[in-house]
């Protein structure tokens, strides 16, 4: 089966003229950007991790990709025409909102509690 897609440039977005998701007004190419972006974000942590291998840093990676990638899909969904939800906002944007503190709160929780086990674990010889 052969696909056939066919596009047109038009005012900062792609309109699809062919197949079964044809669009009237242009639309900009969001899946694009994602993989852009997240493409990007791994490569910067596979340099990272391996040129600083230690885990402090390895804890930093994760943290940021759990800060990052919520706010990359927040900007995506600006761009996307979605219905919005709650103060101009969409469901997605929501979810990315409530996602981002939520993690600030799981690694700052972690983090006391790793600090507390290492300070009161015996040291061994």
């Amino acid at each position: 089966m052969v696909v056939m897609v066919k596009l047109l440039l038009m005012d900062g977005g792609l309109r699809y003229t062919w197949g079964q998701n044809q669009t009237l007004f242009p639309v900009y190419p969001t899946p694009l950007y994602e993989f852009i972006i997240n493409s990007t974000l791994a490569a910067v942590y596979l340099v990272f991790g391996q040129v600083l291998d230690t885990s402090f840093i390895s804890r930093l990676i994760i943290f940021s990709f759990l800060i990052l990638f919520p706010l990359s899909r927040f900007l995506i969904e600006y761009l996307r025409v979605n219905e919005t939800v709650y103060a101009q906002l969409t469901f997605n944007q929501i979810t990315s909102l409530v996602i981002v503190p939520f993690h600030f709160i799981v690694y700052f929780t972690l983090k006391k509690i790793y600090e507390k086990n290492i300070l009161h674990s015996p040291v061994s010889n």
